[in-house]
């Protein structure tokens, strides 16, 4: 079994800020662990579930690279990306529109994938890949980073 943890983020602003993601992945049989984490940009069109997906992207890209193919659970605290994933709820329009739509493209590639939705506070390990690549983002850039509190 193999779990994964997604976060995104976009600050100091919802949209228009800087759109950072996190990754965090266990293999189960080895116990390894891989942290991964970056910028998708910053400015018009970056959204939280720009960043979001990107993550999504980012995890199902590393999964695959290494021949991850048994089960995996994809853990997220977004309820839009979880219950897209899903089949629950429909992705009609928004920024993120054609990460998702890759991103449904990718997964007929994995028999076995999970979308579970979590709390926010079970999902602070990639929470705070997504802070660490904003402040570094910020700090290459001479900025002092800004939070936004964030929403539900």
């Amino acid at each position: 079994m193999i779990s994964v943890w997604i976060d995104g983020l976009c600050q100091p602003k919802n949209p228009g800020g800087v759109g950072t993601w996190g990754v965090l992945v266990s293999v189960g049989v080895t116990g390894q662990t891989f942290q991964l984490s970056g910028v998708v940009g910053e400015g018009e069109g970056m959204t939280n579930n720009v960043a979001e997906y990107e993550a999504l992207l980012q995890a199902l890209d590393f999964v695959h690279r290494y021949r991850h193919m048994d089960d995996i659970i994809i853990y997220s605290d977004s309820t839009l990306l979880v219950s897209q994933m899903n089949g629950e709820a429909k992705a009609v329009r928004g920024f993120y529109l054609e990460k998702y739509l890759r991103a449904k493209n990718i997964v007929r590639d994995f028999p076995h994938i999970k979308f579970s939705w979590i709390p926010r506070e079970q999902n602070d390990d990639a929470d705070r890949l997504t802070n660490g690549a904003y402040e570094r983002y910020c700090e290459e850039r001479g900025r002092t980073p800004i939070y936004r509190r964030r929403q539900g």
